[in-house]
């Protein structure tokens, strides 16, 4: 008779669900880590090592998406019941991810594995069992209609209407997006960061705790800009350490990057434009494809405080995903 599984401790209990709500599979009678344990264990310790001294700019926000990436592969090996994945594990993986979830999605969470076995394989705790699959280095026309014009944000904000307070924030939202920042740039941002003299906004990329980089906005984004705020200080007190974007019910937190990805869809199938695919992404794609068009790749990764390898992913992270034999000496 086949023994039972080890039950799972304390520390194999660390992921949770799908949802991304932070809520710990307790209840569940096959908590991850009971069939695929090592695996599990191996994936907290990546986690914990990500916190040391060799990561000295990778914020919590990003430890945290690393954390909600690798959550459903994790998943994945408990509910096949694999405690050794393979390489064909990883790319069944991927395969059946593929055909629930967006590209963008699905090469997030790709991302998170190959990290995860990379560091793996440096240990010498498990091989590198992802090493034959890459995010596609082909384009994708994802607008075709305008995701090639150098100013698309300029195009978007045209068409927005700009009666409300509530109007105005979303040109901001638009604006500031379009001008090559995330959705997390713009969560952390505060009225203080705005440089309206200047025309200038700071700001954290991503993996950065501090706001130690600044964005030069163009002149339309900086008419916009100036305007939210001179309507927001008529509304109310409006102190230098506000949260730049709110929600709708006026209380004084940041709006979450998922609100704001949310509203970019919305706003495009309001518009009829991007044939409901213009996304927050998609957005700052053409925005930094803009930037590095018209001052070249260096000095664009130098703007966006980025290195030019974060430039070069970003104009593939909505391709799809594939094993290329070529890369992989096993196939």
């Amino acid at each position: 008779m086949a023994s039972s599984p080890p039950s799972p401790d304390h520390a194999d209990l660390h992921f949770g669900n799908d949802d991304g709500d932070g809520a710990v599979i307790r209840g569940s009678p096959e908590p991850i880590g009971g069939r695929a344990i090592l695996q599990a264990r191996l994936g907290d310790q990546w986690l914990c090592s990500l916190t040391d001294a060799r990561h000295p700019t990778l914020d919590e926000a990003s430890r945290n998406t690393f954390k909600r990436d690798l959550r459903p592969w994790l998943r994945y090996l408990e509910a096949h019941a694999c405690a050794q994945p393979t390489a064909a594990t990883v790319k069944a993986f991927i395969d059946e991810q593929a055909g629930r979830y967006r590209t963008n999605t699905v090469n997030n969470r790709l991302e998170a594995v190959m990290r995860f076995y990379r560091w793996c394989a440096k240990r010498g705790c498990y091989p590198n069992i992802a090493v034959g699959l890459y995010r596609d280095s082909a384009r994708v026309a994802i607008l075709p209609d305008i995701i090639h014009q150098a100013d698309v944000a300029r195009k978007v904000l045209a068409m927005l209407p700009a009666k409300t307070l509530i109007d105005l924030r979303n040109r901001v939202i638009i604006g500031l997006i379009g001008s090559g920042l995330e959705t997390i740039a713009v969560h952390r941002a505060c009225v203080g960061d705005i440089d309206l003299d200047n025309g200038r906004c700071r700001y954290a990329p991503r993996g950065h705790s501090q706001k130690d980089a600044e964005l030069v906005l163009a002149g339309e984004v900086l008419d916009v800009v100036r305007r939210f705020l001179a309507a927001r200080s008529a509304a109310g007190p409006c102190p230098p350490d506000a949260p730049l974007v709110t929600p709708i019910n006026g209380k004084p937190v940041s709006l979450s990057t998922l609100s704001m990805r949310l509203l970019v869809r919305r706003i495009a199938d309001q518009i009829g434009i991007g044939n409901g695919r213009l996304t927050s992404t998609a957005l700052r794609c053409a925005a930094t494809g803009a930037l590095v068009s018209r001052i070249g790749i260096d000095q664009a990764a130098q703007a966006l405080a980025c290195n030019r390898s974060n430039l070069r992913r970003l104009a593939r992270r909505l391709t799809p995903v594939h094993a290329d034999p070529a890369r992989n000496p096993s196939s």
